[in-house]
């Protein structure tokens, strides 16, 4: 019996659109151009033609304060939106000393540039800034980068420091 009177209550909500359109607990959609009512404890979904789509009943524990939005499609749970720092907690991202860029790996690959050079080239620097950065010589560095010779442990902190990198970065 009360599910007639929720549906009757729904139907009439929906149904008073017609002369009232105006109200405030109507929002439109963005992801697309249907519009959500909330009568009592349920969400109506429904097209501009006032054809109502989907009833969807919020669960009671919505009401409490929670961060998990579920949305559902047709009555059936289709996504669990969270905040940016639940996720984060949940799938913690590498560091950035393990982040390469898209650019500095496809200058690698396309120009044979060595992982120093890349770097250099997608920072913007010169030979000569990141020289004196390092405490080297400009030529010391020209020969670095076109060497394919693996470089000494101090050689890679004194450029990554000198590029604002970790030295895993400057790694093959």
């Amino acid at each position: 019996m009360e599910i007639l009177r929720t549906q009757d209550k729904i139907y009439n909500a929906v149904d008073s659109l017609k002369t009232f359109p105006n109200c405030q607990n109507v929002k439109r959609l963005t992801s697309r151009n249907d519009y959500r009512l909330r009568v009592g404890r349920y969400r109506v979904i429904f097209s501009v033609e006032l054809i109502i789509i989907n009833i969807e009943e919020v669960k009671k524990e919505m009401s409490a304060h929670t961060n998990v939005q579920i949305i559902e499609h047709n009555g059936v749970p289709a996504f669990a939106v969270i905040p940016y720092a639940d996720y984060l907690d949940l799938f913690p991202q590498k560091e950035d000393s393990d982040y390469i860029p898209h650019e500095v790996v496809g200058l690698m690959v396309k120009k044979g540039y060595n992982t120093v050079k890349a770097w250099r080239k997608h920072l913007d620097l010169t030979q000569k800034e990141v020289a004196k950065r390092a405490g080297i010589t400009q030529s010391a560095l020209s020969q670095m980068e076109t060497s394919d010779n693996e470089m000494r442990t101090a050689t890679l902190e004194k450029l990554a420091a000198a590029l604002g990198l970790d030295v895993e970065q400057l790694r093959d």
